[in-house]
């Protein structure tokens, strides 16, 4: 998955700007399925791209909303819809995990969806409330090691979760999870001292970073955040593979032709490298990832083989 060149997103702008892009638009115009309800991080994402697009493409782009059941109603809309280019899902890092946590699902994640691409990523840190004293991997191990009742991990959703999981077979160490049901609930016990650690994205957590409430100890990625750029990854400090993003990305129904597959991938190149996107998703604490249609399909692959694997030794059961 490769990241975005800007002399390659400057050409691509302006090939759009003449009209390129245009001659693959869909007569019935865009639809963008985003399986989350209006207002949050996704919905946002989804509409700047749907502007941008609606004039790249040269053709009406509408964001049609379907919240429910952990994003499987609006999967679910997409899996069944003509492959004609018309219809494209907005996916997250649950799309990927829902195979290991759902028991019955109305479609095969991988077989009834073909990849557009990749769109941006935001990679998992691990914070720690001040009262732990700690400030880095090695300081949680040597937690771990005078009290290892001591290393209690809030989580608030799937990605959250399993990225704790992950950590826990990775690092070796004795990891008590703790459900929330929402971010900010969990951020205030952090910060309360009633929990220990989590896994969560960088927003939530910089405002309490720079007031010493919180200390973010490593950055769960394969490289550094840019909006971190002095904060070392977890592997840097010593534990492998674990490298856990939020991650966003564009699919359609399967059967859709490469082509128009293409059409659209290289649309949405062209709205995430123009400066304005890149400011943008840098305030919401992402990083743009662009790629092949065939590139996503590989990616998602990789993805739901590993939180598979990953729910699976940790024991959890799909329900």
């Amino acid at each position: 998955m490769k990241r975005i060149v800007p002399a390659v997103a400057g050409m691509l702008v302006a090939l759009a700007a003449a009209g390129v892009y245009a001659q693959g638009a869909s007569p019935r115009g865009l639809r963008i399925v985003v399986p989350a309800p209006p207002g949050g991080g996704t919905d946002g994402l989804a509409r700047l791209i749907a502007e941008g697009l609606s004039t790249t493409m040269k053709q009406q782009v509408v964001v049609d909303n379907r919240p429910g059941a952990g994003g499987v109603i609006g999967s679910d809309l997409v899996a069944k819809a003509a492959p004609d280019g018309a219809t494209m899902l907005m996916v997250v890092t649950g799309h990927a995990i829902n195979p290991a946590l759902v028991a019955k699902l109305p479609f095969d994640t991988l077989k009834d969806f073909a990849g557009v691409t990749h769109i941006a990523a935001s990679p998992l840190i691990v914070v720690a409330g001040a009262h732990t004293g700690t400030r880095t991997i090695a300081d949680l191990t040597g937690l771990a090691q005078r009290d290892r009742g001591a290393l209690t991990f809030a989580h608030f959703e799937a990605s959250s979760r399993l990225a704790t999981e992950l950590f826990r077979q990775a690092s070796g160490l004795p990891l008590t999870p703790v459900p929330y049901k929402g971010t900010a609930q969990a951020m205030t016990d952090l910060v309360g001292g009633h929990v220990g650690f989590s896994f969560t994205t960088i927003p939530p957590v910089l405002q309490h970073h720079r007031a010493g409430k919180l200390a973010i100890l490593g950055v769960a990625a394969k490289a550094r955040s840019t909006l971190l750029p002095d904060i070392p990854t977890v592997e840097e400090q010593g534990v492998r593979s674990m490298d856990a993003s939020v991650w966003y990305g564009f699919v359609v129904p399967a059967g859709t032709p490469l082509d128009a597959r293409t059409r659209l991938q290289e649309g949405v190149a062209a709205v995430v490298g123009s400066p304005a996107a890149r400011d943008r998703l840098r305030a919401w604490g992402m990083d743009p990832v662009l790629g092949t249609p065939q590139a996503f399909d590989a990616y998602l692959q990789a993805q739901v083989e590993l939180w598979g694997r990953v729910a699976r030794e940790a024991g959890i059961a799909p329900e």
